[in-house]
């Protein structure tokens, strides 16, 4: 029998503390050898028009046992698996492969065969047609968090952590992915700079990517505040072939003012499909602290990793903290409160507070645990000035924040603050906003992967705190654009639904 304490003790030394790679990533390419020696490379198995499904599991994880022996993911290799495989059928629809990959660095093929005497529950390969792997690499380069992770692929390289689905629900995520257009298209891919502002000034950068089938050499982008051009960059370089990304950096722009609204846009000659070629983000005020500052901080059990520093607008550091003290407990997540203090200020200006991980890989967070997430908070009369989750970041990251002695925590400048909860959601989830002034005509849109509006409601959101429910019940499992609109707001969130989910780690 598998000593359980044992297990999680190797759950939470190995891959707990990983900010796992979130949904809408670019997935790393990979070439491994699978337990019969044939070599597969994800990016060539994508290029031939197939969406992949890769159950990252361990051999000692019940929870991975239980799926595997469902059998989901062999019925989905039957049904959709590359034709002439084994295993699938002559009617299969020939647009999907599977992935096993077994993920821990230390067991093998005795654990796989079920052979070895502890660190497996079983025979993991008799009855199993789609190919199994055994390499540990697969799950650094995912960032992998916990047992088991079922990600989806898509042609395009963009990931999805669909979860332990039945065959028919991983089906429909597949149906979602988003193929490339014949011939040219550059398209937006995310937003990379900054969103708040002390001033005016705020740094712009973001991935672009090809999503024609013809290579791109030159692609132009423009920073747009209504009609006015504040920025534009050009790329000149080498081809950028179906499916890779590229970073453009458009340095420091000015904008209007606080909450202002900027379009990236991108102009190619012969462009296919224009609907991809733009991109919306709000520029908010960063939020303002007073004097004195109550600093809190809630690492994971490996609080040795973590630590922050406060810089001001010359870059120099005027408060700092870490590394903190491991937690003894190595066999369940526990949250630990680290800091608890009263920073003070003396000079009015822009302020940075940022965090860094000494292993690049963040906290583990779970915000539905009952122990609760991780974070840093740095809180003004109640109000969060800064908020950093244990999964936003891997090595570093930082946020704005305003001191100025002259000004009170009631200037009528807007404040709003967004979140979606819980995330992933198995159908009913919440928007959370809050507010400091009242806010009429805002539409509340929910969209599909493919851009489809799936429902549309105008609310009044009133000055504090609001909670709107979000009915995704009757939905496809797979990635929803939640989106907020109106003349003085911009806000989208991304919501992953699941009907069916299974990880290690549960409420207690």
């Amino acid at each position: 029998m598998i000593k359980a304490s044992l297990i999680i003790t190797l759950i939470l030394s190995s891959i707990m503390v990983k900010a796992q790679l979130p949904n809408g990533s670019f997935g790393p390419n990979f070439t491994v050898s699978d337990i019969n020696g044939n070599t597969h490379t994800l990016y060539d198995i994508l290029d031939s028009g197939y969406t992949v499904v890769m159950d990252l599991n361990a051999t000692w994880c019940q929870p991975c046992w239980n799926y595997h022996q469902g059998g989901e993911l062999e019925t989905l290799w039957e049904e959709h698996g590359p034709a002439g495989w084994p295993g699938v059928s002559e009617n299969t629809t020939d647009d999907v492969f599977v992935f096993m990959i077994e993920s821990d660095n230390s067991t093998g093929m005795s654990h796989l065969d079920g052979t070895a005497v502890s660190y497996t529950y079983g025979d993991w390969i008799t009855g199993t047609s789609f190919p199994i792997v055994d390499d540990y690499s697969v799950s650094q380069a995912y960032e992998l968090s916990y047992y088991p992770t079922v990600f989806t692929v898509c042609p395009n390289r963009r990931i999805t952590e669909s979860g332990a689905l039945s065959a028919s629900n991983h089906y429909n995520t597949v149906g979602q992915c988003i193929d490339a257009q014949e011939g040219k298209n550059i398209a937006i891919y995310d937003y990379l700079g900054e969103t708040t502002t002390c001033d005016t000034e705020v740094h712009v950068k973001a991935n672009f990517q090809n999503m024609g089938t013809q290579a791109i050499s030159d692609f132009t982008a423009e920073i747009f505040e209504g009609t006015t051009l504040l920025g534009s960059q050009q790329y000149n370089g080498n081809p950028i072939e179906q499916y890779s990304v590229v970073e453009l950096d458009f340095g420091t722009i000015n904008v209007s003012g606080f909450n202002a609204n900027i379009q990236l846009k991108t102009l190619t000659a012969d462009d296919m499909l224009e609907s991809d070629n733009s991109l919306s983000q709000t520029i908010e005020k960063a939020s303002i602290g007073t004097e004195t500052m109550n600093l809190k901080i809630t690492t994971d059990n490996f609080g040795s990793q973590v630590s922050w520093k406060i810089k001001n607008d010359q870059d120099s550091v005027v408060a700092s903290g870490g590394p903190y003290s491991n937690s003894s407990n190595t066999t369940t997540y526990e949250p630990i409160v680290q800091d608890d203090e009263d920073i003070s200020f003396s000079t009015s200006g822009c302020y940075y507070f940022e965090v860094y991980d000494s292993q690049n890989n963040g906290m583990y967070n779970s915000p539905a645990h009952d122990d609760g997430p991780t974070f840093f908070r740095l809180i003004s009369n109640g109000i969060n000035v800064v908020e950093i989750f244990g999964d936003d970041y891997t090595n570093t990251t930082k946020q704005k924040f305003i001191y100025n002695s002259s000004a009170s925590m009631d200037e009528k400048w807007k404040v709003v603050k967004t979140s979606v909860y819980p995330n992933p959601t198995s159908g009913m989830s919440h928007l959370k906003l809050v507010s400091k002034e009242e806010m009429k005509g805002v539409e509340l849109c929910i969209f599909n992967l493919l851009g489809e509006e799936m429902s549309k409601q105008t609310i009044n959101f009133n000055t504090g705190e609001n909670t709107i429910p979000l009915n995704l019940n009757g939905y496809k499992d797979g990635i929803y654009n939640i989106k907020l609109e109106s003349s003085k707001l911009n806000i989208s969130h991304k919501l992953l639904l699941l009907n069916q989910q299974s990880s290690f780690f549960t409420k207690k």
